[in-house]
C-alpha cells in the first residue's frame, strides 16, 4: 500500500469517529475581504473567547488590529508541530492554492481529528468582472506586475476558478464541510455575514461594539494604479514600499475606479471562462451563485482617452512626495555615495601599508557611521567628542 493510500485509509477511518467540526479555517479566495475579516478577528481575539472561539496570535496580527494589510494566522496549521486547539480559527488566502490538493487538504482532516478537532473550511468567491478589477489591481499595487488592465484579463486571468471547482469537488469526495459565499453580495455587511454564517455567533454583542466602518486594502484609483505600474517596470523590487502601501494604509477611503476594457476583451474573457463557471454555479448555494455582469453594466462614463488623463488630489500628493522623502533619504543615510567609497579605498590602503591612522580620520569614518545609524547617540556622542579634541 503506498503512502498516499494509506493516508487515504487512515482518513476514511478518523472520519468516521469524527466529532462535531469546530475548527474554522477561512482561506479567502484573494480579493474578498481576506483583510478586513483578519483585521476584525485579530480587533476582537478577546472579545471572540466570550463566544468559545480563539484566534491564535500570529506576529502579523499588530498590523491586522491597526487596519493594514497583513497575511493572517492561517500559516500556523502547516507547521506540524503546532498543536491545534479546538474552536480556534485561521485565516490566510494562501491556503485556498498551496491545499488544493488531495494529499494536502486530507492530511491536514487527519491531523486535526488526532487532535480531537473537526473542520469547517469557509471561502468567499466574488462576481466574475467585479473580482477581475480586484485582482488586477492587486497584482499591481501589491505583485510588482506592469500588464495593463486588458492584457491581465487575456494573459492571467481566471485560474481561480478551477480552484473553486477543486474545493467543490473535494467537499463531496471527503464529505468535508464546506462554505462558500460570494462577497459580492455580503461586502457591505462582510463582518457581520462572517459572524452569523461561518462561526455561527448569532448572539453578537459585544463583538458589534467593534468599529465595522474602516476600509483595509482598498483598491486604487486609475492614476495610482498607472504610476504604481510605471515604478514596477523601473523600480519593481520595493516600490510599492512607497507608493501603493502609504497610499492605501494612509488614504483608506478614496473611492476606487473602473479600468478600461475593450468590448473584444470581454467576449473572449466570457467564452474562455463560461464552461468552468457554469460548473461551480451549478454546486453553490441560491443567492452565492458568480454573475457575469453585463459589458454595459461595466462601463465607466470617461471615454478611452480620458483614461490616459492621471489626477491626483493633495492629500494623494502629499502622502507620495513624503513617502518618496523619506525613501530617499533612508537610501543615502545607509548607501555610501562615490566620495565615501574614494575615502574607505584611502583608509584601506593606509592600513596595508603600515601607515598610523588619525583622528581625524576617525571622525570621518564615525561620520560615515552615523549616516547610517542616524539615531545612534554612541555614534553622535563620539562625533562630538572628536571634534571637540580636533
Amino acid at each position: 500500500m503506498n503512502s498516499s493510500t494509506l493516508l487515504e485509509s487512515n482518513f476514511f477511518i478518523l472520519l468516521k469517529g469524527r466529532q462535531e467540526l469546530d475548527c474554522i479555517l477561512h482561506i479567502g479566495h484573494g480579493k474578498t475581504g481576506t483583510s478586513f475579516i483578519q483585521s476584525k478577528l485579530a480587533q476582537s481575539s478577546q472579545l471572540l473567547m466570550q463566544h468559545g472561539y480563539t484566534y491564535p496570535y500570529h506576529k502579523s496580527q499588530r498590523k491586522a488590529s491597526l487596519g493594514q494589510v497583513s497575511s493572517g494566522n492561517g500559516d500556523l496549521i502547516l507547521d506540524l508541530d503546532y498543536k491545534i486547539s479546538c474552536s480556534s480559527i485561521f485565516s490566510n488566502e494562501g491556503l485556498f492554492r498551496s491545499l488544493a490538493n488531495h494529499d494536502a487538504i486530507a492530511s491536514l482532516i487527519t491531523r486535526l481529528h488526532q487532535e480531537g478537532s473537526g473542520l469547517k473550511i469557509v471561502i468567499y468567491t466574488r462576481d466574475l468582472f467585479d473580482h477581475s478589477v480586484s485582482a488586477w489591481g492587486q497584482s499591481i499595487k501589491r505583485g510588482r506586475k506592469t500588464l495593463s488592465y486588458n492584457d491581465f484579463m487575456l494573459k492571467r486571468y481566471g485560474n481561480h476558478f478551477s480552484i473553486l471547482k477543486y474545493w467543490l469537488t473535494a467537499a463531496q469526495n471527503l464529505d468535508m464541510n464546506l462554505a462558500i459565499y460570494n462577497y459580492s453580495r455580503h461586502k457591505s455587511d462582510l463582518w457581520t455575514h462572517f459572524k452569523s454564517n461561518a462561526l455561527q455567533i448569532k448572539d453578537m454583542t459585544p463583538i458589534d461594539d467593534i468599529d465595522q466602518n474602516f476600509r483595509v486594502n482598498r483598491s486604487l484609483t486609475t492614476a495610482e494604479y498607472e504610476l504604481q505600474r510605471l515604478f514596477n517596470d523601473s523600480y519593481p523590487l520595493a516600490s510599492r514600499r512607497f507608493i501603493s502601501d502609504p497610499l492605501v494604509n494612509n488614504l483608506p477611503n478614496i473611492p476606487s475606479e473602473k479600468p478600461y476594457m475593450s468590448k473584444d476583451t470581454y467576449n473572449t474573457v466570457l467564452e474562455r471562462l463560461e464552461g468552468v463557471l457554469l460548473e461551480v454555479n451549478t454546486k453553490l448555494d441560491d443567492g452565492e451563485e458568480i454573475l457575469v455582469e453585463s459589458f454595459e453594466a461595466l462601463q465607466d462614463k470617461r471615454s478611452k482617452s480620458d483614461f490616459e488623463q492621471h489626477t491626483f488630489s493633495q492629500d494623494q500628493l502629499e502622502v507620495i512626495v513624503n513617502s518618496i522623502t523619506d525613501e530617499l533619504i533612508s537610501y543615502r543615510n545607509s548607501t555610501l555615495i562615490n566620495g565615501d567609497a574614494d575615502y574607505l579605498r584611502k583608509i584601506a590602503d593606509r592600513i596595508e601599508r603600515g601607515k598610523n591612522l588619525s583622528l581625524e580620520n576617525a571622525l570621518q569614518l564615525m561620520q560615515l557611521a552615523k549616516r547610517a545609524r542616524p539615531n545612534s547617540t554612541y555614534i553622535s556622542n563620539k562625533i562630538d567628542e572628536y571634534k571637540s579634541k580636533l
